[in-house]
């Protein structure tokens, strides 16, 4: 991990590396990218975050124009990226950071390394060795958007040491992704979310993808809840063997029996009622909620 010149350190402890390690714990066993790099930066640091992104060998060019695209004030630099260069299990990163990532408890906690982190791990399970699979793609084709997020956002708690940080910080990130999508807190529409959460890029076709009416929001949420509840049954890295079952030429369904041992169907319902009195517990409002879509159980949106 490269730290800009001009850039203060925003975490309340210890170093950017040491957040990787809740990564390599926690899925050290499956496959893992071979290298990891990364830059953090801020406003002044654009262009020295750029040049250092371009001098790694393995470094995609897009990847190093993100800097000066997502950074362009001093206010206006808050972003993360980690992932999988193409055709290959080489990882390179980017962490813009404004005036108030030290105040921010997903900053100066790391957990946004670790929900990056997470990203290139997705990726790495579709990885096939020969060098023909871009290990992006296919986790964004195959995935359903609510796992895409809700995994790397439930490994990122794990930079949370006490129990008022969790609760705080479960809080203001549920209720920092609510979107009019979602009517209420019940079972029923918090399913919708699930069944509408079409693999790849589909999931973000109904609405923009970061819109007021956005569905995609909702995978940072909801996402994080469904696999925090499935952690508990099946394990804490349990859902990454979704990712694998799927490498493997399984659908989503099909891999949710082979790991869990029920339908997709019926475990979803399921999730969502865990998810409702979640939400209750909580406390939040309706007030939190706008007037939205409707979604009907077929996936109809009007």
């Amino acid at each position: 991990m490269f730290v800009g010149p001009n850039t203060p350190s925003v975490l309340k402890d210890g170093t950017w590396t040491d957040r990787y390690q809740i990564n390599l714990k926690v899925y050290k066993g499956y496959l893992l990218p071979q290298s990891l790099k990364a830059v953090v930066y801020n406003f002044k640091d654009v262009q020295w975050a750029g040049d250092k992104l371009a001098s790694f060998p393995e470094t995609d060019p897009g990847i190093a124009k993100l800097p000066s695209i997502e950074c362009t004030s001093d206010q206006q630099c808050g972003s993360g990226n980690q992932g999988l260069m193409p055709n290959s299990l080489k990882s390179v990163g980017q962490f813009g950071v404004g005036p108030n990532a030290a105040n921010d408890p997903y900053f100066n906690s790391g957990g946004i390394a670790v929900h990056e982190f997470t990203h290139a791990i997705q990726g790495a399970q579709y990885y096939n060795g020969d060098n023909l699979n871009d290990g992006n793609q296919d986790n964004n084709t195959l995935t359903p958007c609510w796992l895409t997020e809700g995994q790397p956002n439930y490994t990122a708690t794990g930079t949370w040491k006490t129990l008022d940080e969790y609760r705080q910080g479960i809080q203001t990130m549920f209720i920092g992704h609510l979107t009019n999508y979602l009517k209420n807190h019940s079972p029923d529409s918090i399913n919708a979310i699930f069944q509408n959460s079409f693999p790849g890029e589909q999931c973000r076709a109904p609405f923009n993808q970061y819109g007021p009416q956005s569905p995609y929001q909702m995978s940072y949420s909801v996402g994080m809840f469904a696999v925090q509840i499935l952690a508990a049954i099946g394990g804490v890295d349990s859902t990454m063997a979704l990712e694998t079952e799927m490498s493997r030429g399984l659908t989503f369904p099909e891999a949710f029996q082979a790991v869990y041992g029920i339908s997709w169907s019926k475990g979803s319902y399921e999730i969502s009622q865990v998810i409702s009195n979640q939400m209750d517990g909580l406390n939040i409002q309706p007030n939190f909620f706008m007037p939205g879509p409707t979604v009907a159980p077929d996936g109809t949106v009007s």
